[in-house]
């Protein structure tokens, strides 16, 4: 119970005073200070009334507050339910589909890179995929609507891009932005109304979470915030796929992952984490890890059309500048002094090209001239 105010505690002093003064009480005063009192009450109750709506207004969003109260909180009784291991072998679940064939698992997943990195054309070029049906990178997909939370651009950028792209406007694929941050009803009624989606993108993350509460250090929060969207993606077979950005000096040289931006929740709690990164003017390196994906690295070229194309393993292709020093060794160009003279740099630097172009496989040294290897061939092939 809320304590009294000055102006109901003066109200009480006065009644008594006058219920005092005399035997004989002053009704019609008594009368017009119990209606104060009265009215008092219903100014509380009515307060107490409009402070339960908020917080359960609050709580249908997905975040409501814990009022504080002296009475016993309710405690749940909750049994939970065992799996025998026999009955599990003898009778398995489903395996989940993949929206995407071994990129894009059901549940959580998140997408970093550094600004400018082409983040957002990659999530363009996955949802129209999955909107018309088609295959991506020569993957099957599982054609249904895509919601696209693109909360960093606006309509006419969205148009120019897809009109660029020359592909066919598909019909399931729908654009928000803007959006109340934090706000999980909403996404929820969303896919109620449309049963149909298979992908969610939210770009970018941090202007769809909650801002973070003064009580909550990072990690807590985050741990919230994504273990929802995980759940809710798994619980109804759909990707969410959120954008994020990466960190200027990441903790580790070692773990290309430690560069995604944000606490070690993101990575904790995504079913898997994508990291794009730039090698030179249009091409990208994909890394990916996750629960059903293991860790793989794909080289993607950008095209005039803003489509990403996958070039293969990157471990097993050379990147933009590894490839132009293998065209010019297949052209003739198989002297230092000759490459040097070509790419208008130093000796020193064609001798290390040249070492790293062998140590990855690309190039034999026989008597000291660098010659193509057959899977170098194949690439300067591929490229012309």
């Amino acid at each position: 119970m809320s304590e009294p105010t000055k102006a109901e505690l003066d109200a009480a002093r006065t009644l008594f005073n006058r219920r005092h003064k005399s035997a004989e009480p002053d009704y019609a005063d008594d009368l017009a200070a119990a209606n104060d009192a009265a009215n008092d009450a219903a100014n509380d109750a009515a307060n107490d009334a409009a402070r339960e709506f908020t917080a359960e207004r609050a709580k249908s969003n997905g975040h409501g507050h814990k009022r504080q109260s002296n009475s016993t909180e309710h405690i749940e009784i909750w049994t939970p339910q065992p799996v025998e291991i026999e009955h599990l072998m003898r009778e398995p679940p489903p395996r989940p589909a993949f929206v995407i064939d071994g990129l894009l698992p059901p549940g959580l997943v998140f997408l970093a890179g550094r600004p400018k990195q082409g983040k957002s054309l990659l999530a363009l070029g996955m949802a129209l995929g999955i909107a018309t049906g088609l295959t991506f990178w020569g993957r099957e997909v599982r054609k249904g609507r895509v919601l696209y939370l693109d909360l960093e651009s606006s309509g006419w950028r969205v148009y120019e891009r897809v009109t660029k792209t020359g592909i066919d406007v598909p019909t399931g694929l729908t654009f928000f932005f803007e959006w109340h941050r934090g706000n999980r009803q909403a996404l929820i009624d969303l896919l109620d109304e449309r049963p149909d989606v298979r992908l969610i993108v939210i770009d970018i993350w941090r202007k769809f979470s909650l801002p973070l509460p003064r009580s909550l250090d990072p990690y807590e929060h985050e741990q919230n915030e994504l273990a929802w969207l995980s759940k809710l993606g798994a619980d109804r077979g759909i990707t969410v796929l959120c954008v994020g950005h990466t960190v200027k000096n990441p903790s580790s040289d070692n773990d290309v992952f430690a560069g995604v931006g944000g606490s070690s929740a993101i990575t904790g709690n995504s079913d898997a984490v994508m990291l794009l990164r730039r090698e030179g003017e249009s091409e990208r390196v994909l890394y990916t890890q996750g629960r059903d994906l293991g860790e793989a690295s794909y080289r993607l070229r950008l095209d005039d059309r803003l489509c990403f194309h996958c070039l293969g393993d990157a471990s097993l292709h050379a990147s933009e500048a590894e490839l132009r020093y293998l065209v010019a060794i297949a052209d003739g160009c198989r002297m230092p002094s000759e490459l040097a003279s070509r790419f208008g740099i130093s000796r020193q630097a064609v001798h290390q090209m040249i070492n790293r172009l062998r140590d990855s496989g690309y190039l034999a040294l026989p008597g000291g001239i660098p010659s193509l290897t057959p899977i170098a061939r194949q690439m300067v092939e591929a490229s012309l």
